[in-house]
């Protein structure tokens, strides 16, 4: 397997026109095979390491990915780190570096942008975290904003803070015998060209004013692996 940062690297490298090109429904059987080769590495490739202290392990990752640009491709409103013409502002975001930790109030995304291209991120949906201290396992978190307890990692203004991904392989797996759960993201609503053509707004369930029609796309990657001790032990 290899490691995050070359799996970032590369998914830069390789997704271009032809992986978001819209296949009818919303996404790219291209593009989507790439989101199961970054999920291994997210979900069985290693863990955050805060301070040695504790060791964040995600569970389940959600991808978001939306082009920049016009025509028959692949569109993601819903991603927080975008150009969005309705801003009162008009502002236009610079892209993230490799890597980044974008905080918001949904949790925490680890972005894989590609300048004037398109906006990428995973969304760490569910995680454990190991308290190496402890010589604990808590059981998986699925309120993602609940990430930032563990983010903290105890410090303090006067020792600081480091927020780091390890690479730690749970096991020798090829991409095949990956073992995930695929699903839906959650709470994504499906999105649609608003009537001045100028954004998106969400698509209503009909007759209602506060329910949306649920995005169909299968973006969603859950471990089906559990962590061993042995494993855990080996990395603290």
């Amino acid at each position: 397997m290899k490691e995050l940062r070359e799996a970032l690297n590369n998914f830069q490298t390789i997704v271009s026109k032809d992986y978001y090109i819209d296949n009818g429904h919303g996404s790219n059987d291209k593009l989507e095979l790439e989101f199961k080769k970054l999920a291994a590495n997210f979900l069985y490739g290693g863990f955050i390491n805060v301070n040695d202290k504790f060791h964040i392990y995600i569970k389940t990752v959600e991808f978001y990915f939306h082009c920049e640009q016009n025509g028959m491709f692949v569109y993601d409103p819903i991603v927080y780190h975008r150009n969005n013409m309705k801003r009162k502002d008009n502002q236009i975001l610079p892209y993230f570096p490799l890597g980044s930790i974008n905080m918001h109030q949904s949790g925490i995304d680890i972005a894989f942008e590609k300048k004037e291209e398109y906006r990428a991120s995973v969304l760490a949906r569910c995680f454990e975290v190991y308290d190496t201290i402890e010589n604990k396992l808590y059981q998986p978190e699925k309120r993602s904003t609940y990430i930032y307890n563990s983010l903290q990692g105890g410090a303090t203004l006067l020792d600081g803070i480091k927020i780091t991904w390890k690479d730690a392989p749970i096991e020798s797996y090829t991409l095949d015998d990956v073992l995930f759960i695929v699903e839906k993201r959650a709470n994504v609503a499906k999105f649609k060209r608003d009537s001045k053509d100028i954004d998106w707004e969400k698509i209503p369930v009909p007759d209602t004013n506060k329910k949306y029609i649920q995005d169909e796309r299968m973006w969603s990657f859950t471990r089906k692996n559990n962590l061993s001790y042995d494993y855990l032990q080996r990395n603290k």
